[in-house]
This record gives C-alpha cells, structure tokens and sequence, in this order.
C-alpha cells in the first residue's frame, strides 16, 4: 500500500480515505482500490510537469476497483490525488 499525504485540511481525517494503488512502479496498469469511494469525489493523475492526464469524477456509484493504462505514458514519477469535500490526498507513483 501507498502511504498518502494530507495536503489540505484541519482535523485528523485518516479515515477519510483507505485505498491502495498497485504496482508501484508500473509500466502498462496502474490499479486503484478504493475502500470508501462513497468518500471520493474525484481522481486525478498528474504527470511531472503537474498537467492533468487522467481526471475521474467519482460519485457513490463508482466502482472500488479503478484501473489504467498508462503504457502509452513518459517514464517518470507521477501524482495521484484523491479528493473528498474537505480533503486532498496525493500519492506518488513511478512509470518506467
């Protein structure tokens, strides 16, 4: 599992998100289990020049399991950032 970083935020919300993104570092896939996607309102990868290249608004609906391609994507280490209504987590991983 991906330790996250709370970037904004006042309270202790470590519940607020519970997901794993799998495998680290990845070359074709890249897997997102969310634990409460009811939580998540939206998902985004960003690539190192910070510009968005995947952008999912997620609803209570959404699957817990979300999956990638990012075959096609430049080598280098990438932002993935989860968003609730009062919380951003952003979690590193790396496409060789």
């Amino acid at each position: 599992m991906i330790e996250s970083t709370k970037i904004v935020g006042n309270e202790d919300l470590s519940n607020e998100f519970n997901y794993q993104i799998y495998p680290n570092p990845a070359s074709e896939w890249v897997n997102i289990n969310l634990k409460n996607a009811e939580k998540i309102h939206e998902l985004k990868i960003l690539n190192p020049q910070g510009q968005v290249v995947i952008q999912n608004k997620l609803d209570s609906k959404s699957n817990h399991e979300l999956k990638f391609s990012v075959k096609h994507f430049p080598k280098g280490i990438y932002l993935v950032e989860l968003r609730s209504q009062d919380v951003v987590k952003t979690s590193k991983i790396t496409i060789n």
